[in-house]
């Protein structure tokens, strides 16, 4: 799985807490490698009505389950 991330990177969604998901981010990066490109989107107020207020969430594409 670890190459499958590598080639494509991650998003993390957030509501209001950037700082978690940063955090996160690096956490992951420890596991998969510093090159792993990683973006950060704050999600809109629909969504975070629906997630919650502290909600983080990562996204990433791979070719295989």
């Amino acid at each position: 799985m670890q190459n499958f991330v590598n080639q494509g990177g991650a998003i993390f969604f957030s509501t209001h807490i950037l700082e978690v998901a940063e955090k996160l981010a690096e956490m992951l990066k420890e596991k998969l490698g510093n090159d792993l490109l990683i973006d950060f989107v704050v999600v809109n107020p629909t969504c975070g009505s629906h997630c919650g207020p502290d909600a983080v969430g990562i996204s990433f594409y791979s070719k295989c389950r």
